[in-house]
């Protein structure tokens, strides 16, 4: 018989009170989500279905996904105090109500106060004035209720409230329309308001004996509600509730105590609280709200209250002592919970969820220790294994029932797995070889290490058909318990002598068991005791870093599995052939660590990976992604398999919690959720679109406009499938881009011109759903039809203008072409003047009669040397500059020859211009030249006669200065009309014409002439003539 180290001690469990586990799942929200502020006044839902929330630092509205901030225009109401009503009307208008009322235009975002007088005599709103008993008069409003002062004082306020529902005016003033009165709790007692006699009665002021307020006599109210039986709740500052019964007539009174169950009585519950709000869902249930014994809800079953077990991962949300100052009620069946450390939501009728783990001085509660399975046993109990703190145990109902931490060696209390033999005891093994054998019945639990163990940690056991256990262990082996003898056996060591731990162990079909490993997937033989194969991760179905890492196995049909791997999604094992394949199904988890596996009794794949819950239905074949609330996961799941309990849920685990759920309740949500456009911003700043949605008309933009941010949502609160967008900007997506849960798309840099936004939810193919907003991004200035047809009109006139400048231009350039041709030829006319010719000749033909040949030769050859340069010169426009200096030394060299060297002269250039490519027009200052000649030094009777002649470069021109100290202008003149009266010369005016048209300028400025006198009184003339520089 194998020897067996039996450690026996009898175990008590560490708490034994039990408690019901059936909590409410909430969602919580504070400042850490956008919450303005964490303690909430008021809660209402609009008819778009928009949460707008009132908390100490003003208003916000929530669409599920974000809060948006609606301050603006409301500080006066702010900064004066809180506001603590909110009612939405039937014109898209809200309603607020604090120390002042005001009306924000849902539309527009514009905000309007009224001030107490206009709320009491405005008649915008309905009046009605009531009598007291003191025949004073009281006015109600639809939003006040005012009371008279002193003698002839104005009525003061006593109340501003808000229309909560039909029955409620607000939480302080309450219609009661099958008692046709209004109800308003006071410090000096409950007044009603009757609308039939417009008088006020209270308890000491009775006359028709109204049994609420005999009732009620010597109450101080705090909170009073109407029912849709009629019934009226009401509860006192005395931390009592009243609940008056309209068909019996009695009244009943509740302690609103600590205790589990809170039942009538008369005196003797320590530590109640007041109710603060009473609020009836649309189930039925009355809720009451308090400030110090957090939710509770009345029991008619029972005829109790109970507090409301409502968990998170912050399980002090509302309990314990958190004041609820207000509650409400959304379209879904969410209850809207307002308290001083913000706002809780939960589904009382649609729990999806629900968790079990530590909570922090609650000794009914898991032990702060990493959770490392979950079992059940054929009792429907529910065994929950923790490194470190032993393990707990629920009863079918998942009520706590205690905790068991084996003592003695610390690693007992290191526990990892379960399972049950055929006798019920719970086997529960544990760190290094450690079993706890835990007698349901008894209560006894015996621990024990068997040899075969080899100290390595139990990771995991299973029963076969036979009611034999195996157990897999960290080292890699399997070790046998048999049934039939008791005895546990150790398995061969693998042939393939792989050393990996086994992390969890299936038993199939046939006689064959599969373990996880991170190395692959192991096939055992029970028959042969040992390990038969390893299948591993390869061929085309694998990714090129398919780490072999096996999670979770589920039994797919009798010869295949669908297997559950890290980073590389879920494969199809077939068992026959050993290989692994893809399901196309199932393709968007390629990339993602899978965990438990399990097929529902609809063959529907129920699936784990780190943070969500997936269904592939086996009819269409469609991938469901279910999201949990915020805080209800705080680690990733771990469990490789899902349990299934009596009551139809399944669970698995994180090392942190407990996570269960009822797959029947898990459907796809088909019912079509209409998308709403939110919120719209250009560069980060929002644009109020509202009004503009709601008509339908285009959304306008500047050019500079072009970086949008759209917005949307479904306003749905309770949707556990997780919820996709689809969308598209028409003239930008050509395809519907599929978008995060966010509900935010960005565009940038788009161009002027008209477009389409459209989004819908869940499915591409959901028009139903559609969302639509036309946008028109406005062109520049410059791209509008009325500047490009203006530019299109001012390019027209500048191309004519143009053109006809340059027509013009051609027949000026044509007609200057001709008018120097003609000067051209009036100017070789004109420069060899015939005297001049014929004087030379004659000069030529006396030195040839006096017999000086020589001279004559000497002057003929310059004579000739002359004429043909100038006959040269006449056949261009321009000649160079030197040869033309030459030309006109020879003459002024021949001037002097002829007039028998009468006169002197001086022929000076720039080297620059006699060496450089410089052109002027031929002989241009040769009739100054001989107008000095002739005119200047000819007619001077008397002393020297000089004549100088400069060539200079003066910036852009070229400088010609003609001086002689002849007689002048003056003498000259005067001499001509006594010769030669009436003789017009034409070589000066036609040589001024030439220049003009060289310089291409139409007042000659670049010809100056004016008289010299010296001192000794002699008089010359000088000419300066400034010639533009011509292109080579």
């Amino acid at each position: 018989m194998t020897r067996l180290l039996l450690l026996c001690s009898l175990l008590l469990p560490v708490f034994t009170n039990a408690q019901p586990l059936a909590r409410y799942t909430v969602k919580h929200i504070d400042q850490r989500n956008g919450l303005l502020h964490n303690t909430v006044y008021a809660i209402t839902q609009d008819k778009k279905g928009f949460i707008w929330v009132a908390t100490d630092n003003g208003l916000q509205r929530y669409d599920g996904l974000r809060f948006e901030n609606f301050n603006k225009g409301l500080e006066p109401i702010i900064n004066t105090g809180v506001i603590k009503y909110i009612y939405p009307d039937d014109h898209n208008n809200l309603w607020l109500a604090g120390d002042r009322l005001a009306r924000l235009n849902l539309a527009t975002h514009q905000a309007t106060l009224f001030s107490t007088e206009e709320i009491a005599g405005r008649p915008l709103f309905n009046q009605v004035d009531y009598s007291d008993s003191a025949k004073r008069t009281w006015r109600m409003t639809d939003f006040g209720l005012f009371f008279p002062g002193e003698i002839n004082d104005p009525l003061k306020p006593l109340s501003i409230f808000t229309p909560h529902q039909q029955t409620v005016l607000g939480h302080n003033v309450y219609a009661d329309p099958q008692r046709q009165c209004v109800w308003v709790p006071t410090w000096a007692g409950l007044m009603m308001f009757d609308q039939a006699s417009k008088q006020i009665y209270t308890p000491s002021f009775n006359p028709q004996g109204n049994k609420v307020l005999k009732a009620l006599r010597g109450q101080t109210i705090s909170a009073l509600f109407v029912d849709r039986n009629d019934n009226i709740w009401a509860s006192t500052w005395e931390r009592r509730l009243f609940y008056f019964d309209a068909k019996t007539q009695r009244l009943k009174q509740y302690f609103l105590g600590m205790k589990r169950k809170v039942k009538t009585s008369s005196k003797g519950v320590p530590e109640t609280g007041t109710a603060v709000c009473i609020f009836q869902d649309s189930h039925g249930t009355v809720w009451v709200g308090t400030d110090f014994t957090g939710l509770l809800h009345y029991n008619s079953t029972d005829d109790a209250f109970e507090q409301a077990p409502l968990q998170n991962n912050e399980s002090s949300t509302l309990q314990p002592y958190s004041k609820i100052l207000c509650m409400n009620e959304d379209r879904e069946g969410n209850l809207w919970i307002g308290t001083e450390k913000g706002l809780c939501i939960f589904n009382p009728y649609r729990q999806f969820f629900q968790r079990i783990a530590h909570e922090e001085n609650r000794l009914s509660s898991l032990p702060p220790f990493e959770i490392t399975s979950a079992f059940r046993a054929s009792n429907g109990s529910l065994y929950i294994a923790t490194w470190g703190g032993g393990f707990s145990i629920y009863d079918s109902l998942l009520s706590f029932k205690k905790t068991i931490k084996p003592t003695g060696d610390r690693d007992f209390a290191l526990t990892w797995s379960f399972a049950e033999g055929d006798d019920k005891i719970i086997w529960v093994g544990a760190q290094h070889g450690t079993l706890h054998l835990y007698n349901p019945g008894t209560g006894q639990v015996k621990t024990i290490v068997p040899s075969q163990m080899d100290k390595s940690t139990i990771r995991s056991i299973v029963k076969d058909e036979e009611g034999n256990l195996w157990f897999a262990l960290h080292s890699g082996n399997i070790v046998e318990w048999e049934k039939a003898s008791g005895l546990f056996k150790k398995c061969a060591t693998p042939v393939f002598a792989l050393k990996v731990p086994l992390k969890k162990i299936y038993a199939g079909y046939g006689q064959d068991l599969w373990c996880s490993t991170d190395s692959g997937l192991l096939r055992f033989n029970k028959a042969e005791h040992r390990f038969t194969n390893i299948y591993r991760l390869t061929g085309d179905a694998c990714c090129s870093n398919c780490s072999n890492e096996i999670h979770g196995i589920e039994q797919a049909s009798k010869r295949s599995f669908y297997i559950g791997t890290a980073h590389c999604g879920v494969f199809l094992f077939d068992t026959e052939i050993g290989k692994y394949s893809r399901l196309k199904s199932l393709s968007a988890l390629d990339r993602t660590s899978i965990y438990a596996l399990k097929k529902d009794e609809h063959q529907n794949l129920w699936i784990s990976t780190d943070y969500h819950l997936y269904q592939l239905e086996a009819v269409t074949g469609k991938l469901i992604k279910y999201a949990f609330d915020a805080g209800l996961l705080t680690g990733s799941f771990a469990q490789y398999d899902f349990l299934s309990l009596q009551n139809g849920q399944w669970l698995s685990s994180t090392p942190a919690e407990v996570v269960l759920f009822t797959p029947s309740l898990l459907k796809e949500d088909k019912a079509v959720k209409k998308v709403l456009i939110t919120n719209f911003h250009t560069a980060d700043q929002p644009l109020v679109v509202d009004s503009m949605l709601a008509s339908g008309q285009p959304v306008r933009l500047q050019s500079s406009q072009n970086f949008i941010t759209i917005e949307f949502t479904t306003n749905t609160y309770s949707n556990v499938q997780e919820q996709s967008f689809f969308y598209r900007l028409k003239g930008v997506d050509k395809e519907w881009v599929k978008g995060d849960v966010n509900g935010v798309a960005t565009y940038t840099n788009l161009t002027p011109g008209d477009y389409l936004f459209s989004v819908r939810a869940d499915d591409k193919t959901n028009a139903d759903s559609e969302a639509q907003v036309k946008i028109i991004i406005t062109p520049p200035f410059y791209l509008t039809w009325w500047f490009k047809t203006l530019l299109i009109l001012l390019v027209v006139l500048t191309t004519y203008l143009i053109i006809s400048r340059r027509i013009k231009s051609i027949r000026y350039e044509a007609d200057l072409k001709r008018k120097i041709a003609e000067t051209e030829m009036a100017a070789l006319r004109s420069q060899m003047n015939p005297h001049f010719i014929f004087n030379c000749l004659g000069a030529i033909d006396n030195l040839m009669q006096t017999g000086q040949a020589d001279k004559a030769t000497t002057y003929l050859s310059r004579f000739a040397k002359l004429i043909r340069s100038v006959l040269e010169s006449s056949k261009s426009n321009l000649v160079p500059f030197y040869k033309d200096f030459e030309t006109l030394k020879l003459y002024v060299e021949l001037e002097q020859f002829r007039s028998g060297n009468k006169f002197s002269f001086c022929l000076a250039a720039d080297e620059e211009l006699l060496n450089g490519d410089y052109k002027v027009p031929p002989l241009i200052v040769q009739p100054f030249v001989e107008n000095a000649i002739q005119h200047g030094l000819f007619n001077k009777l008397e002393g020297e006669r000089r004549i100088t002649i400069k060539a200079v470069l003066n910036g852009s021109a070229i400088q010609y200065i003609v001086s002689d100290n002849g007689v002048g202008r003056a003498k000259a003149v005067e001499i001509k009309e006594r010769n030669k009266p009436g003789q017009k010369a034409y070589g000066i005016e036609i040589t001024t014409e030439r220049i003009r048209m060289h310089n291409r300028v139409k007042d000659n400025d670049d010809i100056l002439i004016s008289d010299v006198h010296n001192d000794e009184g002699d008089t010359g003339t000088e000419v300066v003539v400034n010639l533009k520089i011509a292109n080579s």
